[in-house]
């Protein structure tokens, strides 16, 4: 038995006010661990213990409202070190690996009865039977457990995409999305708890009802409460959907609308553009064969050769008509929209060529500029055609 040397500085802070001891055991006694060392309590002064005052008292900005005060009588208790225990001790206190052992088979053997569904009433009213604690340990419980798990991960990572999306930042909606998933696992918890608590009362008071078939009251007022406050979450959540569909609608409509709009101006411009070259034909064809029989076929032949892009014509040596009746109602819009379609071809190659040499622009016969950058049809065909077979006279 060995019993530790006080020294003087170990005096001469238990003779201070304690700061703060911790207890540790030891083979004999308890001693008393401060800064300064191990000091048996048996050794120390009577007065030791009690708060010493301060001769001056620390400044205003350091003094504290809390007070410590030690009682002068101090009851102790020893307590046998782990070395001097014999092992019938040690094996009553702490739980053994062969008990664990028995422990997990004891488990193991509930949750198969738990799966095979064959617990009969007698088995789960005896003691020898608790299926307490293992129900998220079954194959139904760990796969409900996982759902719910990844839902509520999921609902709130698709919420913050969502408000992040729309530039907004609202926590309680992520509060909301969670709550969906998290507050049905409240219910189940505060249900089991409520029922614990009943099967404790029932073992303390030696109550003879069976607590599996009398619901306590608390139960009642925690399943109201959280089926008022899932019936909130659902209803704001079914407010915030509605707005969402109402704004996506809007959207939606507002969008065709333009689409409606651009579409029929388009249509409309074609129109007055295609009315517009086939008078601007009519007008030219008409001048032009008026004067046609001055010129020979060779030189109308040759001078359309020479343009791959517009269509050849065959015209009568001797009438001013042409040969093939292009004059006709039908004859004339095929060859409208053939020179529609050709002089389309060359502005959609005029705009590339804008767009790579800079920004282009035609003037129109008028002298004012069109609305856009692509020059009227009817413009063009003028010009083309005047190029090609000469104006007419």
């Amino acid at each position: 038995m060995n019993t530790p040397i006080v020294s003087s500085e170990a005096i001469t802070m238990a003779a201070k006010p304690p700061v703060k001891f911790l207890f540790r055991r030891s083979e004999d006694n308890i001693c008393v661990q401060d800064e300064g060392g191990h000091v048996p309590i048996a050794d120390l002064p009577h007065n030791s213990l009690q708060l010493q005052q301060p001769k001056h008292p620390p400044p205003l900005h350091q003094q504290r409202r809390r007070k410590v005060r030690f009682d002068k009588t101090i009851h102790n208790r020893r307590i046998p070190h782990l070395n001097n225990m014999s092992q019938s001790l040690r094996e009553s206190i702490w739980i053994q690996p062969d008990e664990y052992l028995e422990i997990r088979q004891r488990c193991v053997a509930t949750l198969q009865i738990m799966a095979m569904g064959e617990a009969s009433i007698e088995l789960m009213e005896s003691e020898d039977f608790c299926p307490r604690g293992l129900e998220a340990k079954t194959r139904e419980g760990a796969l409900r457990r996982r759902e719910y798990k990844l839902d509520s991960i999921h609902a709130v990572l698709e919420e913050q995409q969502n408000l992040w999306n729309d530039e907004i930042e609202d926590d309680e909606a992520i509060m909301e999305a969670y709550q969906m998933f998290s507050v049905p696992c409240a219910e189940d918890a505060y249900e089991r708890g409520a029922w614990d608590e009943a099967a404790v009362q029932e073992y303390l008071l030696d109550d003879q009802c069976c607590y599996f078939k009398t619901e306590p009251l608390e139960t009642t007022a925690i399943r109201n409460g959280i089926v008022d406050k899932i019936t909130d979450v659902l209803f704001k959540q079914t407010q915030r959907a509605a707005l969402l569909k109402e704004i996506e609608d809007n959207f939606y409509e507002e969008s065709s609308i333009e689409r409606r709009r651009k579409h029929e101006e388009e249509q409309s411009y074609k129109a007055r553009s295609n009315s517009s070259l086939t008078m601007s034909l009519r007008e030219f064809f008409s001048k032009r064969c008026k004067s046609n029989a001055r010129h020979s076929k060779n030189d109308a032949t040759e001078a359309y050769r020479q343009e791959d892009d517009l269509p050849s014509l065959a015209w009568d040596e001797d009438s001013s008509n042409c040969s093939s009746a292009a004059m006709s109602d039908s004859n004339m819009e095929s060859f409208t929209s053939e020179l529609s379609d050709v002089f389309h071809t060359r502005t959609k190659r005029l705009s590339l060529l804008a767009e790579i040499e800079g920004p282009y622009s035609v003037e129109s016969s008028t002298g004012s500029k069109p609305s856009s950058t692509m020059p009227l049809i009817a413009d063009k065909v003028k010009c083309g055609l005047t190029y090609v077979l000469g104006a007419p006279e």
